[in-house]
């Protein structure tokens, strides 16, 4: 019998920590989850707030030539250094997120490379009197600029999808394990440890009874 209850024993213990390892795990997963889709929105809006300063930065600059006061000039030249800033900002990241796939196509390959475009885009907003300035900024370019700057969001909002379905099917893997593992417990454990309870509550109900025919 002790040798009975030392195996059902190990029985649970071995389970219990099969258990504790599969909601580690679903933990660790739901926590990537998060992870990865905090980083992922991160590029997105940063992807999505590059596009909006390209078309911010043609509009500061027409503002710029169009204005006669001083310092009304002054202070949209501020607006404009602060949008070339965080263009540029923004590009230094994304770049090196844009290493393999879709991304390094779009960035890096041919002389149509985005990375390229808005590192000339940028330098020709700091310099407005450079003839190339005035190429750059036609409304032809802008549009251009502008679709490619599109398709880099709508890369970074598919990987995040991506990421996201990844991250689902693993949780989901993980949750039918468990589902799995409770199972096995009722089988193996559960329920030979209930058969011994009846059967040692049948054994003390005959003996009760033995001792009160006696």
């Amino acid at each position: 019998m002790n040798d009975t209850n030392r195996k059902l024993t190990l029985r649970y213990c071995f389970a219990l920590a099969i258990v504790g390892i599969l909601l580690g795990i679903s933990y660790s997963t739901f926590l990537l989850y998060f992870g990865v889709t905090k980083a992922d929105g991160y590029l997105i809006n940063l992807s999505g707030r590059q596009r909006m300063l390209s078309q911010r930065i043609p509009l500061f600059r027409m503002l710029k030539d169009r204005e006669t006061n001083p310092i009304l000039i002054k202070e949209i030249q501020e607006n404009l250094d602060d949008a070339i800033r965080a263009i540029e900002q923004a590009h230094e990241v994304l770049v090196r997120q844009s290493l393999v796939g879709a991304h390094n196509e779009l960035y890096f390959s041919g002389k149509n490379a985005l990375d390229r475009r808005v590192r000339e885009f940028v330098l020709a907003s700091r310099s407005p009197r450079d003839p190339s300035s005035a190429v750059l900024f036609s409304a032809h370019k802008i549009n251009e600029l502008l679709l490619d700057l599109d398709s880099a969001v709508k890369l970074f909002e598919a990987v995040d999808l991506a990421h996201k379905a990844s991250l689902i099917r693993i949780q989901t893997f993980v949750l039918f394990l468990s589902l799995g593992a409770l199972l096995l417990i009722g089988l193996f454990i559960f329920r030979p440890m209930t058969a011994e309870i009846v059967d040692k509550t049948s054994m003390l109900l005959d003996s009760n009874a033995q001792l009160i025919a006696e």
